[in-house]
């Protein structure tokens, strides 16, 4: 998993993704699931840099560094809802730690 400071880069993206409008199929072909255990590896990850965000904040203590919080509640989110945490919709997923 990537770093809790760093963002996907689009410019590599562009060369993995398809462009709008351009057809899926080679992409799609191409897509390999991930291990359970690795996702598994990064929910904890994510986890636990969700809560040393909301940890320093309730003690309104500085992040610890090499944590962007918007970088990682966005993992959370998304990671939340693919592992299917209380089986919530993407628009409903809560974010407790």
């Amino acid at each position: 998993m990537r770093p809790h400071n760093k963002c996907f880069d689009s410019r590599k993206g562009a060369k993995v993704f398809p462009a709008v409008g351009e057809q899926t199929a080679a992409f799609r072909a191409g897509a390999k699931l991930r291990r359970k255990n690795e996702i598994e590896k990064a929910c904890e990850a994510v986890y636990e840099a969700a809560w040393k965000i909301n940890d320093a904040t309730s003690r309104e203590k500085p992040i610890p560094k090499g944590i962007a919080p918007d970088i990682v509640i966005e993992r959370f989110h998304a990671l939340n809802w693919l592992c299917g945490f209380g089986g919530d919709e993407w628009d409903e997923i809560e974010l407790d730690t």
